[in-house]
């Protein structure tokens, strides 16, 4: 069955043994052997049921790519100065003006944005994305499709949304 499915398993030992009977019931199951450095089973006197792992080379080449998010870290934020600032702030003479509604409304952004920056201020943050080539965006929809599905479907209890979840699960397989 491995071979179908390109995969190779690595554990060949009994990993659970009493004193009639010796089986192999934990597997791991790799597609590419050579990035595997080392697996086996650990003997334990804890249990019959022994320990199964294997340790995976560093497989270089690899890269992560970086992304920038934008947050704002709101554990330091004093609501009395950010009232205060808005109070303080000379609205009337900034926004009167200005005769186009349009820009009174883009002034009043600009304006209060200012404020908004300083209480607390936006800060940068890098963050790697997952390496994942196999999971692009149509799966990842096609994933949350199907997981909304089953939700509606236990939810109502009905055999219509339950056939189009067992349907969209097919199609996700």
């Amino acid at each position: 069955m491995y071979e179908s499915f390109g995969l190779t398993q690595l554990i060949s030992e009994p990993t659970r043994e009493t004193e009639q009977t010796s089986t192999l019931i934990d597997y791991i199951a790799v597609s590419n052997v050579r990035n595997i450095s080392k697996s086996g089973v650990v003997r334990t006197a804890i249990s019959d049921h022994y320990l199964v792992y294997t340790v995976r080379k560093h497989v270089g080449g690899i890269e992560r790519k970086l992304k920038l998010i934008y947050t704002r870290q709101m554990k330091n934020f004093k609501e009395e100065a950010f009232l205060w600032n808005l109070s303080a702030y000379d609205w009337s003479s900034n926004l009167y003006c200005f005769e186009d509604l349009n820009e009174v409304i883009e002034k009043w952004i600009n304006m209060l944005s200012l404020i908004i920056e300083t209480h607390p201020p936006l800060m940068q943050k890098r963050v790697s994305e997952r390496y994942s080539p196999w999971l692009s965006s149509g799966l990842k929809d096609l994933l949350r499709s199907r997981d909304n599905l089953k939700i509606a479907a236990v939810k109502s209890k009905s055999e219509i949304p339950m056939a189009a979840y067992r349907q969209e699960r097919k199609e996700s397989k």
